[in-house]
């Protein structure tokens, strides 16, 4: 692609995309000099451009149903020499493609290089590129609970049982059901997986053929069955996918995969730099810079005169405010609280998301209010649930690398 560089004509460029697009319904991926950036964080320096310019191509992006391919390294790919301070840098050069290309292509990397000879960078891209992450997980991953088999028979029992005949604190008692679910459900997730192109077999072929009573009642079973299992697969996709705005139901496992994919690979973390500057790409130096950083940040720093600094400010909690937040707290607000939690939302150290809890409540539900309530009020040691995973990711959308 080398699209025109001339305001007026660029609709061309965005014509000639919605021509292409429907001249073939395999995977596509089209790149090269769009001459048009998608945000203004793709432009430095110079004049602003005109909002509509930007529009034009977005429109074009999402009605062809396509995506950018983000950069692992090098943003602006385009320089011109403005003032001496400030030259002029955008983002002209790129890669976009389809869905469908990306879930056939999911460890792809697209980067740009240097060239001597040109204002404009190379865009280079890799369709089998290696995993961005520092080091693979080895099996003994951080337990995460599936979903979508929540509401299982099998799930539903095991939890009964486990729960019934573990003992202990809470804590202690939901690390039995962890301990109990983590092989049921690698167990399962791969039996099912394994069902569904054998029952698009099975069903393909008793369509091509006549059937008797019992064999239209095998198809019609089979048929049951399958669709049983991809809205099981939708909905665990829809989790990882962490797509909050849609839910599942309507045949979105394509898209829930495609933003699953593209989540992990933009949260994907290369290395980090150390308190003296060095580049670290290990697993063992990036898992101690972190923690370097954050035993540095939450640290407590020598106590300060509060009453000081209290005399100077006027309050504004008044008598009766202060008395409604000194009741004692009761059932019917954790329960309300705990239902404004999405139970797609992030799982605490335990691995399991408040759409676990939803759905066991009647086994589970008397136990944790009482646990939540001994906390607010003082009866448990905050510490038995004062722990959390932290998850460094990227603050940027679009690092410049």
């Amino acid at each position: 692609m080398h699209g025109r560089s001339e305001s007026a004509l660029k609709k061309h460029n965005w014509a000639l995309i919605d021509r292409l697009r429907d001249t073939s319904p395999l995977p596509w991926l089209l790149g090269g000099d769009f001459n048009e950036i998608l945000t203004f964080s793709e432009k430095q320096g110079g004049n602003r451009k005109p909002h509509h310019q930007l529009t034009d191509f977005r429109e074009c992006l999402l009605r062809n149903d396509l995506a950018d391919c983000k950069p692992s390294r090098g943003w602006f790919t385009w320089m011109k020499s403005g003032s001496r301070t400030m030259p002029i840098r955008e983002r002209l050069d790129r890669f976009i493609a389809d869905n469908a290309w990306f879930l056939t292509f999911p460890t792809f990397r697209a980067w740009s290089e240097y060239s001597p000879n040109s204002d404009h960078h190379f865009i280079l891209l890799d369709t089998v590129a290696p995993p961005h992450a520092p080091a693979a997980r080895g099996k003994d991953s951080i337990f995460h609970f599936d979903d979508c088999w929540a509401r299982e028979p099998d799930c539903i029992s095991m939890v009964q049982s486990l729960w019934a005949h573990s003992t202990g604190s809470f804590s202690d008692r939901l690390a039995t059901i962890c301990e109990g679910l983590r092989h049921w459900q690698c167990t399962k997730r791969a039996t099912e997986w394994e069902r569904i192109p054998r029952l698009k077999s099975e069903i393909n072929r008793l369509s091509s053929r006549r059937l008797s009573p019992q064999g239209l009642e095998v198809l019609l079973a089979a048929k049951g069955e399958l669709s049983h299992l991809l809205k099981v697969q939708e909905a665990y996709w829809a989790q990882r996918s962490r797509v909050l705005w849609l839910s599942a139901g309507d045949q979105n496992t394509s898209f829930f995969h495609a933003k699953a994919s593209t989540r992990k690979k933009k949260n994907a973390i290369m290395g980090l730099y150390d308190c003296n500057g060095y580049w670290q790409t290990s697993t063992t130096e990036v898992l101690r810079v972190a923690s370097d950083y954050f035993v540095s940040l939450f640290s407590a720093n020598p106590p300060v005169d509060a009453p000081a600094f209290l005399e100077h400010i006027t309050p504004s909690v008044t008598a009766d405010m202060n008395s409604g937040l000194l009741a004692s707290f009761t059932a019917e607000e954790v329960i309300a609280a705990f239902r404004d939690i999405n139970p797609r939302k992030s799982p605490g150290i335990d691995g399991l998301p408040s759409g676990f809890f939803c759905q066991h409540w009647d086994i589970l539900g008397e136990d944790f209010v009482s646990l939540c309530l001994d906390l607010l009020r003082g009866l448990t040691d905050m510490a038995s649930v004062n722990e959390t995973v932290i998850v460094l990711f990227l603050k940027l959308t679009s690092p410049h690398l």
